[in-house]
């Protein structure tokens, strides 16, 4: 069976907006970019020069102006893209956001919010996403799920729904 030869599209380039989800993804995206085409250096070093732009490259061609293009690596970049454009108290700022999040509106946006912070955070268990699922949801519909005692992200999820269908 002859293997598939992958072309993957040209990569968005990165401006430097210091937004730990824009990175994140960004970063994503090279790293799959680069394992699909497997891109050595110096060639690693070139492309990414064509795919900053603004802050970002100003910021690449600063810190690599006197390195050999030939010895510059992808996780030593992305390293230094981490910790310069990741505001130092992203950590902290969404651990915040994680503790003062409570539903305002429908209940899907509460949960994709909900959802994205437990992303960033990476270390929010099923069993914690529950608690603090049930526990910003708004007070009558907490009430009402609470009763129920469900043990199940899912489940709990499902009650608010035909709650919030039934009654809201």
């Amino acid at each position: 069976m002859a293997s598939m030869q992958l072309k993957p599209k040209q990569l968005e380039k990165y401006n430097g907006k210091r937004d730990f989800q824009t990175i994140d993804n960004w970063i994503a995206l090279v790293d799959s970019y680069f394992a699909l085409t497997g891109v050595e250096p110096p060639a690693i070093y070139h492309y990414l020069n064509t795919i900053f732009s603004s802050d970002t490259a100003t910021w690449f061609r600063f810190h690599y102006r006197t390195v050999g293009a030939s010895t510059v690596t992808w996780d030593a970049v992305k390293a230094g893209v981490l910790s310069y454009f990741v505001p130092p108290n992203h950590t902290r700022w969404l651990r915040d956001e994680w503790a003062y999040l409570r539903q305002t509106s429908i209940v899907t946006d509460y949960y994709t919010q909900l959802t994205q912070l437990a992303m960033q955070i990476g270390r929010v268990d099923e069993t914690n996403f529950l608690d603090k699922f049930i526990r910003g949801l708004k007070s009558k519909t907490r009430i009402e799920v609470e009763l129920h005692d469900p043990q199940s992200l899912q489940e709990a999820i499902r009650l608010t729904d035909h709650y919030n269908s039934t009654v809201c």
